[in-house]
């Protein structure tokens, strides 16, 4: 309960650092038995935020995405749900295929989903 009433103060803004969420899974105790990743695209941020923000090429959100891989927690499914966006034509298939191998399952919702 506590995390839900958390979690519903945070406001998105900024970039995502895909890595920086898989290392705090990975220090969970106990360890979770599944990840429920939900996003609208490849990372645009590796360990550490750019000063000042930038405008992350697809190539570096996908390198981005590789090395957050590096800190998923071992034999933890991930499910992703990605909610559509233009100009990210990788993070299909990137998703797809982390929750393939983690033995999880992914979506998509529609454009015109509620």
């Amino acid at each position: 309960d506590r995390a839900m009433v958390e979690l519903r103060k945070v406001v998105p803004k900024g970039g995502t650092s895909l890595a920086r969420a898989f290392r705090a899974a990975k220090e969970l105790k106990p360890a979770p038995d599944n990840i429920f990743l939900l996003t609208d695209g490849l990372p645009t941020q590796g360990d550490s935020a750019p000063d000042p923000p930038e405008n992350v090429p697809p190539n570096k959100r996908l390198a981005f995405f590789e090395r957050a891989l590096r800190e998923l927690p071992p034999r933890v499914p991930v499910n992703v749900i990605l909610y559509p966006m233009d100009g990210d034509p990788d993070a299909a298939y990137a998703f797809w295929e982390l929750a393939r191998r983690t033995s999880g399952s992914m979506m998509t919702p529609s454009r015109d989903w509620p």
